[in-house]
């Protein structure tokens, strides 16, 4: 117990100066920063690691230069207060000031840069704040508006990084070969990473990517990165647009971001949704989302830095128990489990894989649709796997409310709540007072119970004193994207979606803590947007992911592209639960039996993701119980999966014939022994070559390797360019030396 306030009090020592913005440090034992901010005639220029940047004083626009050639060359700001946008350039540059001061936080030693554009009794003052670290090739910005009257400001978008029509945008960049990255807001509905090749992006619609996006060169593998790493107030959108093919431009990285990637739909009184506006801070100063601008050498270390400062801003959150491993009921039984079938798969676990465990756990989960049946209960099942020695697992759905919006429906009051309340009074409305419709089915309606509401607490209350008192050590929850949807909310201070999703979270992250339970409850999200991190365990990094070859390129899209989230937003990446012979559940997905290769691939991808490890098969069928048995009893790939280390990919994709865009070739190094997985993702039988000196792993002293297969045992030597063939959706595993 003691381990874990210490631990969680330095987690908040570290965090408390980012939130009181570290002005300036007092420490006087502390050795002088390096980083200085020089006044070369009205430029401000400060220089960071092997790039510049400067600020002209003269226009209020910013450069950031490496050597003699601009990433980007006259980035500007704007701010809304109201429907009134406030635009920098507009600004008069008499009225311009800076100031600078030596800072140290969590990330280092560095210089912060402010600078105040002054407005007037009607014109607010718009103050721009950057942070340079020393040894980083990135820095921190966020820009604020600031009222000069006893008129608060009222803002939901804000840009503290705009390339516009007057910028003169990048000469860095080969704009024939350059990609952007587009990133999805959360994991539902099958979207996936995409990359655009920045020639062949709409010059009328600009590309909008959620949170975070890279600009890159997939050659050289120059990548410009540009993010959010504060998540409790907005969501943050990247839009690269284009209006000619000389400069990269526009490029407008903002909080405040509302469309249909985030799901901010609404219906009501209507067949076709319209987007809800992105709530508004109100208050006498209101900042943006403090932003993450940086340009590396590659965007694997682009992403990965990326993940090193959120983590940062909110740690993942603590678990000492190792990689959760065990069976979950969904694709295994889908709509169509009972009792029986729960205590069957149970069974067979212990009886027939009692090797299948990490330090003696062994979870055995039920997901949704569970229908026991003959009076048994959750309780019942609980108990019958603590029996077993084994650790049951719940699913929820915290915040969903399915019904059709009709005043009995809204006049319904759960029992949790005593009559005080209604449904109609927990839901999330919108600004006119009524039910928040986010999605419509047939004749029911998908609504959002409101988590600042007391009767939603009393609800949540309810169903989680139950989970608690079951037993239940793993919780599954499910369709939370929901919870970040903006509308209009009981508690008066909370007006965003990502506040009300972070007070949700949060309620339900403490109800399941040590300090409430006696005991280390797993908490997993399914559905969910990819920030904020930090209260959960683990998240699915994709949509349902099955057994069959398209399923695993679909997740390892995921994987290619958010590897870094595992370790550093969230404790492990979560690659779904892992069917190896046939999937059972919805009837739109087909159910026949996928083949040994797939199903070695599908277990192959899960292990490299770093990772939450649950099977997921019918073992009442013979096939499913002989085929998991001998890929599971492979215990090379079992340790290499309980070290809990996720991949990272060689190199991005590039077109392919495929739905899904995934890499095909993944290294890691635990420390001790590296390690690379190979998948053929295409469409045929095929040669996949790479240059093994990529991943850093060193060659012997005749500058070879010897790759020892953990699927199959055999080794093989080669040079530093492999080039293997692999059958359409082989996959292998190597350690390497």
């Amino acid at each position: 117990m003691a381990k874990k306030i210490s631990l969680s009090l330095v987690a908040i020592l570290l965090i408390i100066p980012f939130v009181f913005n570290l002005m300036s440090c007092t420490d006087n034992t502390l050795k002088p920063v390096t980083l200085s901010v020089i006044n070369d005639n009205g430029v401000l220029t400060v220089n960071y690691s092997t790039e510049s940047f400067g600020y002209d004083l003269a226009n209020g626009r910013y450069f950031i230069k490496r050597s003699e050639s601009f990433i980007v060359e006259g980035v500007t700001a704007e701010f809304k207060d109201s429907d009134q946008l406030y635009e920098l350039k507009n600004y008069d540059s008499d009225k311009r000031t800076y100031e600078s001061n030596e800072i140290i936080d969590a990330i280092g030693k560095g210089v912060e840069l402010v600078v105040t554009s002054a407005g007037n009794n009607s014109i607010p003052d718009i103050i721009q704040t950057f942070k340079f670290y020393e040894h980083e090739s990135y820095f921190l910005l966020y820009v604020t508006l600031r009222s000069n009257t006893d008129r608060d400001i009222s803002s939901n978008y804000s840009s503290p990084f705009l390339l516009d029509n007057d910028s003169n945008g990048a000469s860095i960049f080969k704009l024939d070969s350059t990609c952007v990255l587009k990133a999805p807001f959360d994991n539902d509905t099958y979207k996936a990473y995409e990359t655009f090749e920045y020639t062949s992006i709409k010059q009328a619609v600009p590309l909008f990517s959620s949170e975070f996006s890279i600009i890159y060169d997939p050659v050289e593998l120059n990548t410009l990165l540009l993010g959010s790493v504060e998540h409790t107030t907005y969501k943050t959108g990247i839009e690269v647009g284009r209006n000619d093919l000389t400069r990269l431009n526009t490029v407008n990285l903002y909080a405040g971001a509302t469309n249909e990637t985030t799901r901010d739909f609404h219906y009501y009184g209507a067949d076709e949704p319209y987007v809800m506006p992105h709530g508004a801070i109100t208050a006498n100063s209101v900042s943006s989302a403090v932003m993450m601008i940086g340009y590396f050498n590659n965007y694997t270390k682009a992403l990965e830095k990326y993940g090193d400062v959120n983590a940062i801003f909110q740690p993942a959150l603590e678990w000492e128990h190792g990689v959760p491993v065990g069976w979950n009921s969904w694709n295994g039984y889908g709509m169509d489990l009972s009792y029986e079938k729960l205590i069957d798969s149970a069974d067979f676990l212990k009886n027939e894989m009692p090797y299948f465990s990490n330090n003696g756990r062994t979870y055995v989960n039920l997901d949704s649709y569970y229908n026991l049946g003959d009076g048994h209960t959750k309780t019942e099942v609980a108990q019958h796997i603590i029996n077993n020695g084994q650790t049951p697992g719940t699913y929820n759905t915290p915040y969903t409310y399915w019904a059709s919006p009709t005043s009995d429906n809204l006049a319904y009051s759960p029992p949790s709540t005593n009559g005080l309340y209604t449904i109609r009074d927990m839901v999330v409305k919108d600004h006119n007072d009524n039910p928040l419709i986010i999605s419509k089915h047939d004749k029911e309606a998908l609504m959002v119970l409101d988590p600042t509401h007391p009767g939603t607490k009393m609800y949540i209350d309810a169903v989680y004193s139950e989970i608690i008192r079951d037993g239940f050590e793993y919780v599954k929850l499910d369709f939370l994207s929901n919870v970040s949807v903006e509308g209009k909310f009981y508690d008066k201070s909370i007006t965003t979606g990502i506040q009300a999703y972070n007070y949700g979270m949060k309620y339900i992250k403490d109800l399941l803590s040590y300090e409430n339970t006696g005991r280390d409850i797993f908490i997993s999200y399914s559905i969910a947007p990819i920030f904020p991190g930090g209260l959960a365990h683990s998240r699915r990094i994709s949509c349902d992911a099955f057994g069959g070859i398209f399923d695993t390129i679909y997740m390892l899209n995921s994987l290619t592209f958010s590897w870094w989230l595992s370790g550093r937003v969230y404790k492990y990446n979560d690659p779904d639960h892992t069917t190896l012979y046939k999937y059972m559940g919805n009837a739109d997905v087909p159910s026949s039996v996928w083949s040994e290769r797939e199903a070695i691939a599908r277990y192959n991808a899960s292990i490299i993701a770093g990772t939450v490890l649950l099977l997921s098969d019918d073992y009442q069928l013979e096939g499913a119980q002989s085929r998991t048995k001998d890929i599971v009893s492979n215990t090379a790939l079992l340790d290499l999966a309980l070290k809990g280390v996720t991949f990272t990919p060689l190199r991005f994709p590039g077109n392919t014939t495929t739905r899904y865009m995934a890499a095909n070739v993944y290294y890691m190094f635990d420390g001790l022994k590296w390690y690379v997985g190979i998948f053929n993702l295409g469409l045929l039988d095929t040669e996949v070559s790479f240059d093994l000196s990529q991943t850093g792993v060193p060659a012997n002293s005749n500058g070879k390797y010897t790759l020892k297969s953990l699927n199959s045992g055999l080794t093989i030597e080669v040079g530093s360019v492999v080039s293997i063939n692999f059958s359409f959706g082989e996959s292998e595993i190597y350690e390497v030396s």
